[in-house]
């Protein structure tokens, strides 16, 4: 039987100094039946370029790789959208231009939900990457992101309300779940923590114990403080 394709969906903007580690991610990954979509929100560094530059490295690995530039910005949620219904795939995976994959994070999170497919989404743990790190940094010394495992069967949807304890980037979707429930609401600035809510409400969430993304964060950065602060 065929392996189910998985359509990774990345949204850059103004992210030249990171989007070859996503990429190169990508292309380590031990699983191999993806594409790979990149949309670019109209950066004004050389972001779409460095991307551009990979195409022929997917296609050496026979990875379908789509790449385009917004005219204009769009903002996260629309740009994600825009990728989303552009994907082939039956499990898609949104990321940042940003972040990037440990090299088992595709097949770990594809094993998980062949056996968990009525879960709307699922999510796994991570580690912070710093400003510094690379996709083949060596990351036993560094924090992760989620301290204990969360109680999915116990007050979830209560437990999620109080604060967001999920990473962006850690979360894998069944292209089912935006055929059922629609898409990403436009209105917010950020995409996630408002769809993870109202899926959570909707029915079952699957959770995998174990680090499979890189999560960068800045000292700036709002998410930074907003999932420090939910997992102390």
């Amino acid at each position: 039987m065929m392996k189910p394709l998985v359509s990774i969906c990345i949204a850059s903007y103004n992210q030249e100094k990171y989007v070859s580690d996503v990429l190169n991610s990508i292309l380590v990954q031990d699983y191999d039946r993806i594409e790979v979509l990149l949309q670019d929100d109209n950066s004004n560094d050389h972001t779409y370029e460095i991307a551009h530059s990979f195409q022929k490295k997917f296609s050496d690995n026979n990875i379908n790789f789509i790449i385009s530039k917004n005219d204009y910005n769009l903002g996260i949620p629309k740009n994600f959208n825009s990728l989303i219904k552009k994907t082939s795939g039956e499990y898609i995976k949104l990321i940042g231009a940003d972040d990037f994959l440990i090299k088992d994070a595709i097949s770990s999170y594809v094993n998980f939900y062949k056996n968990n497919e009525s879960c709307l989404y699922i999510f796994s743990n991570g580690y912070y990457a710093s400003d510094f790190d690379k996709f083949d940094s060596d990351f036993k010394d560094h924090e992760s992101i989620l301290k204990k495992i969360p109680d999915l069967e116990n007050d979830f949807f209560d437990n999620l309300f109080m604060g967001c304890f999920i990473p962006a980037p850690a979360v894998l979707f069944s292209k089912n779940t935006f055929n059922r429930f629609g898409y990403f609401d436009e209105r917010f600035y950020a995409e996630d923590y408002p769809y993870w809510m109202y899926l959570a409400n909707k029915g079952k969430v699957g959770y995998i114990d174990k680090n499979l993304i890189c999560y960068r964060i800045l000292n700036n950065s709002a998410s930074h403080i907003k999932i420090i602060n939910n997992n102390k």
